[in-house]
């Protein structure tokens, strides 16, 4: 098992002075995020798969059911 105690907090932590991320900015920069998304599966509809539709449904009612009932 290794000390981290000599570790500086630079190395686990970012540091104070960095922006924070905020995404794309370029249109080529979105446009390469959204095929990367596509690749991925990131923008599949849901419909397009029956079981995650059917989840998706079955979770779509119990919330609007707990919102009937006052849960949320």
């Amino acid at each position: 098992m290794s000390d981290l105690s000599h570790a500086s907090n630079s190395v686990l932590e970012p540091a104070s002075n960095t922006a924070p991320r905020r995404g794309p900015r370029t249109a080529r920069r979105k446009a390469h995020s959204a095929r990367n998304a596509l690749r991925h599966g990131l923008n599949i509809p849901v419909a397009a798969d029956p079981a995650t539709a059917a989840a998706v449904e079955a979770l779509t009612k119990q919330i609007i059911n707990g919102l009937d009932r006052g849960a949320l």
